[in-house]
């Protein structure tokens, strides 16, 4: 497996100290043995909690902490142990950063909502040289290649119940702004919007109707992700995208987004995906909650092995 492209961009959000904010984040490791070398992706897209806001470490928002923190103990909990079943390796984290928060909670003396909680979607990659194993759980993209070449786009429910909720808010946002006559973005911040996303928020990993399942602060969420194996001499690419990576902006599909990075790159599609934002920065050709949201994709070539 060789790494051809790896974009990680911020989508353009400031701190009042003019850092810019990336609650994504991607690393890549290896962890060699006496007869194997394991390497490993971990790629992650955080979310800070809707409502009140809190800061668990200074000058991060909670994602950023969130997305660290699960970075950190899973590269730990892995190179200790490169066999490890990724969903123990996943729960073990999780019980950690839950311990954190609790503490957290009890200095500050309150009790944080399930929407008010960091949470992130998580796709973590093992290969041996021979088989690649892939742990999904949230809403984010994966791209199988095989080597017949049929294109897969790995089917992830909590991706689709993610967009089905997001959708709704949508669709309510593009019906006030037709009744404000303003701009989709406008709106974003109105009350009701506010309100919707709460309560979709508050369906995160909940076994509800329309729920949904994120990496966040209950580890029996690895009960609900999607875990993939292939045998790396039948696949010849892989690609690992966080949402933000929103090829249906240039009317591709799995297929044809392939095309563009195996030709072009990952920073070039990015860059188109960019350019679109950018002539709607209002969202109302392409109804978004942000003119640009943080985006990560990362393009491996197993032809190379």
């Amino acid at each position: 497996m060789i790494i051809k492209g790896i974009t990680c961009q911020s989508g353009g959000k400031k701190t009042s100290t003019g850092r810019y904010i990336n609650e994504d984040a991607i690393t890549y490791f290896e962890v060699k043995t006496i007869d194997k070398t394991y390497k490993f992706i971990i790629l992650m897209d955080g979310a800070t909690g809707l409502g009140r806001n809190f800061e668990i470490v200074k000058e991060q928002t909670p994602a950023e902490w969130y997305v660290s923190y699960m970075m950190k103990k899973l590269k730990s909990e892995l190179s200790i142990n490169p066999t490890k079943p990724l969903e123990l390796a996943i729960q073990n984290s999780i019980t950690k950063i839950a311990n954190d928060i609790n503490k957290y909670e009890k200095e500050n003396n309150i009790i944080l909502k399930e929407y008010e909680k960091p949470s992130a979607s998580l796709s973590l990659l093992r290969t041996d040289g021979i088989t690649t194993e892939i742990y999904l759980i949230g809403d984010l993209e994966t791209i199988v290649v095989q080597t017949d070449g049929k294109v897969l786009r790995v089917d992830n429910p909590n991706q689709k119940a993610v967009q089905s909720l997001d959708q709704k808010v949508l669709k309510r946002m593009v019906q006030i702004a037709k009744e404000k006559n303003c701009n989709v973005l406008d709106v974003r911040n109105y009350p009701e919007i506010e309100t919707m996303l709460q309560d979709n928020r508050s369906k995160k990993n909940r076994e509800v109707e329309d729920g949904y399942w994120v990496c966040g602060t209950n580890s029996e969420i690895i009960e609900h992700g999607v875990s993939v194996a292939f045998d790396n001499s039948k696949i010849t690419d892989i690609i690992l995208a966080s949402d933000g990576f929103d090829y249906s902006l240039l009317k591709l599909n799995e297929n044809s987004v392939y095309e563009q990075v195996k030709q072009y790159g990952t920073d070039f599609v990015a860059k188109l995906i960019r350019n679109i934002e950018e002539e709607d920065e209002f969202c109302n050709k392409n109804p978004r909650f942000k003119k640009g949201d943080d985006l990560t994709v990362i393009h491996m070539d197993y032809i190379g092995r």
